[in-house]
C-alpha cells in the first residue's frame, strides 16, 4: 500500500497571495484616502460651527459683546468688545481667540453689514484695526451671515462646499450637498 504524500503550499505560492492581499489593501487606502481633504474640511467647518455658537452663548451668558473677523489671508479672529475704552481685546476662552483656514480650502463670507471701527486701536493703522464682519450681542442677536468653505473642483472630482448660516437669532447650523465620507 503506498502511503499518501501531504503536500502544503510553497513559499512561492504563499509570497504571491501576501503580494496580491498587499496591493488590493493599497488600493483601498488609496481610494479612502482620496477623500481626505473632504474630511478635513468638514472638520473644520465644524469645529467653526462650534466657536459661532460658544460665542452666541457666552455673549448671553456673561452679557458682553464679542465679534469675528475674517482677516486677510486666511486668518480669523474673535474679540471681545471692551465697553469703558471702545475697544476690541483678545478673547480670554481657550481655544476660541483666532486661527487660520488650511490654505486648501476656499472661504467666502457674506452678510448684509459692513465691517466697521468703533474705535482706532492706538499704534495701529486702519489697516491693523480689528473690524468685525459679525457682532454677537448679549440679547442673542448676532449679525446675520453666511460663511463657506470650499474644496475646488479637481479632475475627478466635483467641487465640494460646506456653509455655515447664521439668521441672526437661532443657533448657526452647517449646511451641505452631501455628506464627506466616514
Amino acid at each position: 500500500m503506498k502511503a499518501k504524500s501531504l503536500r502544503g503550499f510553497t513559499l512561492i505560492e504563499i509570497l504571491v497571495v501576501l503580494v496580491i492581499v498587499g496591493l488590493l489593501a493599497g488600493a483601498v487606502s488609496l481610494v479612502v484616502g482620496g477623500n481626505r481633504e473632504r474630511r478635513l474640511l468638514a472638520q473644520e467647518t465644524e469645529q467653526m460651527l462650534n466657536r459661532f455658537n460658544l460665542m452666541r452663548d457666552e455673549s448671553v451668558f456673561a452679557g458682553k459683546v464679542f465679534g469675528f473677523a475674517l482677516q486677510e489671508g486666511r486668518r480669523f479672529e474673535f474679540r471681545e468688545l471692551d465697553e469703558e475704552a471702545l475697544n476690541w481685546q483678545p478673547v480670554s476662552l481657550s481655544g476660541i481667540g483666532s486661527g487660520e483656514f488650511p490654505e486648501w480650502a476656499q472661504i467666502e463670507l457674506t452678510n448684509d453689514e459692513v465691517a466697521f471701527v468703533l474705535k482706532k486701536e492706538s499704534g495701529k493703522s486702519e489697516k491693523e484695526t480689528f473690524q468685525p464682519q459679525i457682532i454677537f450681542t448679549p440679547g442673542g442677536e448676532y449679525t446675520p451671515f453666511q460663511l463657506s468653505l470650499s474644496l475646488p473642483a479637481t479632475g475627478t472630482e466635483a467641487p465640494y462646499t460646506l456653509t455655515l448660516k447664521g439668521d441672526g437669532f437661532s443657533a448657526v447650523v452647517m449646511s451641505s450637498g452631501e455628506e464627506p465620507d466616514a
